[in-house]
């Protein structure tokens, strides 16, 4: 582990910490986790090398495989183990499985020195196709558990 990952780490747990045993200290500064956060995030970031922004050949396959796996495959997958075994959680199941890959990727990728190209992709694809697939799976599990449609939640509330 680097000095920079350490720092991030113990600063990131740390805060966490300090939160759950001293609620009281946070009172005074209640926007500082976040931007605290933000700010060793962004850290993290400027150390992330990428070898080219181009997608190439492999890569391209590797996401058009990959992406349909985790934004149906993964939350069918979910929906069926957990209406078996656990049905009362099957919908954060399924949230959790259809979920993005999320901005975190790329610093764990930098750390495990991973693909650049297909963790960017990865990312890139998941985020702008998922408000696409993860409200039909939440209106399915709705409608399985209850007999509602999940109509509020393609309104919006004031």
């Amino acid at each position: 582990m680097r000095k920079s990952d350490g720092v991030f780490l113990c600063s990131t747990l740390g805060g966490m910490g300090l939160g759950m045993w001293l609620p009281a200290v946070g009172e005074y500064v209640p926007f500082l986790p976040t931007v605290a956060q933000l700010v060793l995030l962004l850290i993290c970031f400027l150390i992330i090398s990428h070898p080219g922004s181009s997608l190439d050949g492999g890569v391209f396959r590797q996401l058009r495989v990959l992406i349909p796996v985790k934004l149906v495959l993964a939350p069918l997958f979910l929906w069926a183990v957990f209406a078996l075994v656990l049905p009362k959680y099957t919908l954060g199941a399924v949230l959790l499985g259809g979920a993005s890959v999320g901005v975190a990727a790329p610093v764990l990728m930098a750390q495990v020195r991973g693909n650049f190209q297909l963790v960017m992709g990865g990312v890139i694809g998941s985020s702008l196709l998922m408000p696409l697939t993860l409200p039909l799976f939440v209106t399915g599990v709705l409608f399985s558990q209850g007999g509602t449609t999940g109509a509020g939640l393609w309104q919006d509330t004031p």
